[in-house]
């Protein structure tokens, strides 16, 4: 664990209760006289002294505080929806690889009976950066359809069956959108432009998480 996130990092002091009490002194069974906590807002890591402790909680008070460098993420990738569960596990890959922004679309071949718990993803992402040391959230956002998508993203490309491997164009390429498991229908794609349409270099037939994660390390 890298550090706890609370929201109330930067106050003079911090009460430690409920789960990450519990996660601290019960099932880490640490001395925790001093803990690092970052509020994930503003890129800076804040280390407290243990002042107080009791059964059920710990009050700490600042010690000293440290500005991270800064370093700008910029890859924006969008995910069609696909099972749930799949997604929850592909988020923690997302976030340690810096992705910037996920957007979850509603694509043709989605499964429409899937819902998207924002608040279940965030506790993901939560968890995820307290154990890789990431300093800032994902930013989300969620879309009906590609055609709504493209509304807000217009330069967006998308991973498709095409000559053009991504990693040629990688570097110029903020936005992509990847299909559901069976691919954009033909409407779909007629939406980009075809110079904004790229493949992967293999015979295999991907799954959505795993070209999540070949792209979003590529971009690292």
């Amino acid at each position: 664990m890298q550090f706890l996130y609370n929201k109330n990092a930067s106050d003079e002091y911090i009460q430690l209760d409920g789960l990450d009490f519990n996660y601290i002194f019960k099932v880490r069974r640490a001395k925790a006289d001093i803990l690092f906590f970052r509020n994930m807002l503003n890129k800076t890591l804040y280390e407290y002294e243990l002042i107080e402790k009791t059964k059920k909680i710990a009050k700490y008070k600042l010690k000293t505080s440290k500005k991270d460098k800064e370093k700008k993420k910029t890859f924006h990738l969008a995910i069609s929806i696909i099972d749930i569960k799949e997604i929850e596990k592909l988020i923690p890959f997302l976030n340690e690889l810096e992705v910037a922004k996920i957007s979850f679309v509603y694509a043709k071949y989605s499964q429409r009976n899937i819902k998207i718990n924002l608040e279940r993803i965030n506790k993901i992402l939560i968890n995820s950066s307290q154990q890789c040391g990431r300093n800032d959230f994902i930013e989300i956002d969620e879309f009906n359809n590609v055609k709504d998508f493209l509304s807000k993203y217009p330069n967006s490309y998308a991973l498709h069956f095409n000559n053009t491997p991504f990693k040629e164009k990688a570097e110029n390429i903020e936005t992509i959108l990847v299909g559901a498991e069976g691919g954009f229908s033909d409407e779909e794609i007629s939406l980009f432009d075809d110079d904004k349409i790229v493949g992967i270099n293999t015979d295999s037939i991907l799954r959505t998480t795993t070209a999540c994660a070949y792209l979003s390390s590529f971009k690292l």
